[in-house]
């Protein structure tokens, strides 16, 4: 049976009660530690403890790449919600998620974290205005080299943004180039996504507003 993130966080608290000792749940008495493991998944704990220690056992070495996945699933769930995607920016998240993806060279733990973004700037305005300072210059990397790895999840991100009239043109100006364009020329136009968002655009109201008519002319171009 795989471990429930829950297990896979209480394991990771035990590793890190002392730097110099590595616990082996294993050595635990099974009844125990059985026991120990369904009371951990009945305890309620609030979001901000559960997405610290997300980002502690996704920055620990010693988790795995399917640790890793269970656990940006977790965070990814938590960021769902608006209170905790407000909270995960007082707790410095944004800036911690941007470092572990920019620090590692795994594309699957990177994919899992450009969802956590994606879900968590689709929650609301304010934390799409905490997200961009930190993570416009990884944004912009990765669409200035956009590849079939990231370009999903880029995309999911870069909606939300776009179909914000108050950060649109804020974040366009930041990454400094048309992703329309990229998209297109990279050959990645041809999804559900890209075509809806590109009808979304098209569907602009027609009152002649800064915003309409510049989500227009992306569209169109």
């Amino acid at each position: 049976m795989p471990k429930s993130y829950m297990q896979l966080v209480h394991e990771w608290s035990l590793r890190n009660m002392d730097p110099n000792m590595v616990v082996d749940p294993a050595s635990y008495d099974p009844e125990k530690l059985e026991w120990l493991r369904n009371a951990w998944d009945n305890l309620y704990i609030d979001g901000a403890t559960l997405m610290k220690n997300c980002l502690g056992a996704l920055s620990d070495p010693l988790t795995t790449v399917e640790e890793q996945t269970l656990i940006c699933e977790e965070l990814s769930d938590l960021l769902e919600n608006i209170d905790n995607a407000t909270v995960f920016g007082l707790i410095n998240g944004w800036a911690k998620l941007n470092n572990i993806f920019n620090s590692n060279k795994q594309t699957e733990l990177n994919q899992n974290i450009l969802r956590c973004v994606q879900n968590g700037v689709h929650s609301c305005d304010k934390v799409q205005k905490d997200v961009l300072p930190v993570w416009s210059g990884t944004l912009k990397q990765i669409l200035s080299t956009l590849n079939q790895d990231y370009q999903r999840q880029l995309l999911g991100i870069l909606s939300s943004f776009y179909q914000n009239k108050e950060m649109a043109l804020v974040i366009h100006e930041q990454l400094e180039n048309d992703f329309v364009k990229i998209y297109r020329q990279k050959g990645f136009a041809d999804s559900e996504r890209f075509k809806h968002l590109m009808n979304v655009f098209k569907s602009a109201a027609e009152e002649e507003t800064e915003y309409n008519e510049f989500v227009k002319k992306l569209a169109a171009e």
